[in-house]
């Protein structure tokens, strides 16, 4: 069995971005695609020069609102705070991922009413994330190497989720610090939880027993044994890196199988 993807409902093997209409150029295949991957890092355009990149910008920031096929968006770009606005009115978004941004709010994040999966990766301007609780039908949310984030306690009110993730920095590698778990232990139909490379200061990991419906659990943290063995009681846990593991001697248990 493969276990590195089981129950993974954030990172699930194989979705990718091979079903998205990858974009670099605004052409008319743009207008007819229901996953989009725009592509536009200077590292994606190395031979063109600043002045392109940037009406490129301003030609995608145009036409996002109205690109009303698209329900899932993949964002390889810099996004700045015009560019967030603007993918923001795009009105049947159902699935959405920031590569990077600058953006210093989300408050129009509340827009997306049709929202379900949100990923925000190297915001780092955000300090403020309580927009996120009028985020649609929000399900799955992945928040990574964002360290000026000031309330990550605010997801605990996002009591709708079926799966977290909560990440510092892993090519750093640098871990996320969060003061404690017990802001989120109304998040009754959580079903994956993700700490890879995150602390939590406060070691207060036995919250996990009140997230009645958790079935995977991962995390690369050193974990006392004493609060090990008492997570491991949880009766639906049963993947996630938690639980492969071997703690005590350093390596996978034997038979699981976690080969990309």
């Amino acid at each position: 069995m493969d276990d590195r993807y089981k129950l993974n409902l954030l990172y699930e093997k194989g979705r990718g971005f091979g079903s998205y209409y990858h974009a670099q150029e605004i052409t008319e295949e743009v207008f007819k695609s229901d996953n989009l991957l725009i592509s536009t890092l200077a590292m994606d355009l190395p031979s063109r020069s600043i002045k392109y990149r940037k009406e490129l910008e301003t030609k995608w920031i145009d036409i996002l609102p109205g690109l009303d096929n698209v329900t899932a968006i993949s964002l390889r770009h810099r996004v700045s705070q015009q560019f967030f606005e603007a993918v923001c009115k795009m009105r049947n978004l159902k699935q959405l991922h920031f590569w990077t941004s600058t953006a210093a709010d989300i408050s129009a994040i509340s827009n997306l009413s049709k929202l379900k999966q949100l990923y925000l990766d190297s915001f780092s301007r955000l300090t403020d994330i309580s927009p996120l609780q009028k985020a649609g039908q929000l399900e799955i949310l992945s928040v990574s190497n964002s360290f000026k984030i000031e309330n990550y306690e605010v997801i605990g009110k996002l009591t709708q989720l079926i799966a977290l993730g909560l990440h510092g920095d892993e090519a750093a590698p640098k871990r996320l610090r969060l003061r404690s778990l017990k802001p989120f232990d109304k998040l009754s139909h959580l079903r994956h939880l993700d700490l890879s490379s995150t602390s939590i200061i406060d070691n207060s990991y036995d919250v996990l027993l009140a997230l009645k419906n958790l079935k995977r659990f991962d995390t690369t943290a050193n974990i006392s044994k004493p609060i090990r063995d008492k997570i491991l009681t949880h009766p639906k846990l049963i993947a996630g890196f938690f639980i492969d593991w071997d703690w005590e001697n350093k390596r996978m248990h034997t038979g699981k199988d976690w080969s990309v």
